[in-house]
């Protein structure tokens, strides 16, 4: 079985409460399954609203030099520090508020927030393949900006109006969150959460970071092995945008696919909700 095999299987278990009895109002992001199962360094490409990528683009050849010195470089200047208080309290949902979900709010102004994430993203991938420190740190302190505008309770869970606000405890966050950022007292390159309102935060500095644990890329698939891209086809993988028209792609939801990644036929139930 191969890595994308896996992860869409992964996906569809945890997102089974909502396929199979519309319990939840929401799909799980499968940004977390496609990291543990792809090995190296990998650009998910997202796009039309999906919620599976229509392409991934893998680096993790450690044979190949220049792949060989990104995973170098980034095992350097990518620290992780574990937030020192609660940072996800109980009843936390980073979901609690939603612009683009909002009616109220004008498409226009829900695009500008969606591309501004969607850039982010293109700049901490062309940081990546350039081993540009600097440009790493502004792009994830960039898509932290973006989180914020739309699903603000992802930067801050106490923050004034939600369910567990706090003044006291969210200026808390928000001054050691700023000492991590860029020009902070850490003199990092720039940070960002690993995940919506919390868990750990990765902080991109040349300098070592006090008390920050170091990264170790993997590079060895868990299952069936599959062969890198190289750095040129990284350099030219998919971009913000429409999905491609051909194949057909998007319609349904992977766990409802055959083995080609084809959906079965006359099979409505798990259409992607988008």
């Amino acid at each position: 079985m191969c890595s994308s095999d896996l992860a869409k299987y992964l996906w569809g278990a945890e997102n089974f409460v909502f396929s199979g009895t519309e319990e939840r109002h929401y799909i799980a992001g499968s940004q977390d399954h496609c990291g543990l199962f792809f090995a190296g360094v990998n650009k998910l490409c997202y796009a039309g609203g999906r919620n599976w990528p229509h392409q991934i683009c893998s680096l993790n050849d450690p044979a190949d030099p220049k792949q060989a010195a990104i995973f170098a470089w980034l095992q350097k200047v990518v620290h992780v520090v574990e937030i020192p208080f609660v940072s996800r309290p109980k009843g936390f949902s980073s979901q609690e508020i939603n612009v683009l979900k909002d009616p109220a709010v004008p498409r226009a102004t829900k695009v500008r927030m969606v591309k501004a994430l969607a850039e982010a993203s293109e700049a901490n991938w062309e940081a990546i393949l350039t081993m540009d420190t600097d440009k790493l740190g502004k792009a994830l302190s960039d898509m932290m900006k973006a989180w914020e505008a739309f699903v603000p309770y992802t930067t801050n869970p106490y923050r004034a109006g939600g369910k567990c606000a706090d003044a006291a405890k969210a200026k808390q966050l928000t001054e050691w969150l700023a000492s991590y950022d860029r020009h902070g007292v850490h003199g990092a390159s720039g940070c960002a959460f690993s995940g919506g309102g919390g868990g750990f935060l990765m902080v991109v500095s040349e300098k070592p970071i006090e008390g920050a644990m170091k990264i170790t890329i993997n590079n060895t698939p868990p299952c069936k092995p599959y062969k890198s891209h190289t750095l040129a086809e990284a350099h030219a993988a998919p971009k913000c945008g429409p999905p491609p028209a051909k194949p057909p792609w998007g319609v349904v939801n992977p766990w409802n696919n055959d083995k080609d990644g084809k959906p079965y036929p006359n099979r409505e139930i798990g259409r992607a909700h988008v």
